[in-house]
């Protein structure tokens, strides 16, 4: 594991940590404060980019060290959503608050309340629908970045077969050279007991007609 990973693993739970103890507040506050909601989404965000570098680091690790990082991985982009799920839960209730209030204070005028309510309901539908295209925005980002990541890894593996691949076909050159070496080596020295028979047929010949000329002398 290496240690840029690391580093991106303790700046992500260090920012969870942040966000889970500012929904408590949140929870725990009487009133709504933007503040904490806008610190929360900014966290958010760095922890996304933290979850993001972590998964590149490990799609350029070895395949075998590479499942155990993703399964973390998976389990940290979990607790990821439930936060983000908690915190959408938290600003539709506070848009809906901040509703009431609103309509709460425009029954002070009678000749317009109605008017007013209209425009209300009709700004709060308004910031709903902002907010939801806000979140689909962040979510096809987050997708196109995921699919690149995808793509960088399968890169990654077809690489590494591309290697492997180069590496056997090395290991074959090296044992066909060293297969024709074997061969030119067997062939001289059957040429060499060739000539050794050749030599000895000889040589018994010769011997042969000694004797028979000693015999007829």
């Amino acid at each position: 594991m290496s240690e840029l990973f690391l580093s991106f693993e303790k700046d992500f739970c260090d920012y969870m940590n942040l966000i889970k103890s500012e929904l408590q507040s949140q929870f725990q506050s009487q009133e709504t404060n933007g503040s904490i909601m806008s610190k929360i989404e900014k966290d958010i965000i760095e922890a996304e980019k933290c979850l993001r570098q972590m998964e590149i680091e490990t799609s350029m690790m070895p395949a075998n060290s590479r499942q155990s990082l993703q399964q973390e991985i998976r389990k940290f982009r979990n607790d990821l959503e439930i936060a983000k799920r908690q915190i959408r839960q938290e600003q539709a209730l506070i848009s809906d608050q901040k509703s009431k209030e609103m309509l709460m204070g425009t029954s002070l005028n009678k000749k317009n309340n109605n008017e007013q309510k209209e425009r209300l309901l009709g700004a709060n539908s308004l910031f709903i629908q902002q907010e939801g295209l806000i979140f689909e925005a962040k979510k096809y980002a987050l997708e196109a970045e995921n699919s690149s990541i995808e793509a960088l890894s399968e890169l990654k593996n077809q690489r590494e077969t591309i290697q492997r691949s180069i590496q056997r076909n090395r290991e074959v050159n090296e044992n066909l050279t060293k297969g024709n070496r074997l061969i030119s080596l067997m062939q001289s020295r059957a040429i060499q007991n060739k000539l050794i028979v050749y030599g000895i047929m000889i040589l018994l010949s010769a011997c042969l007609m000694f004797l028979v000329y000693m015999k007829a002398s």
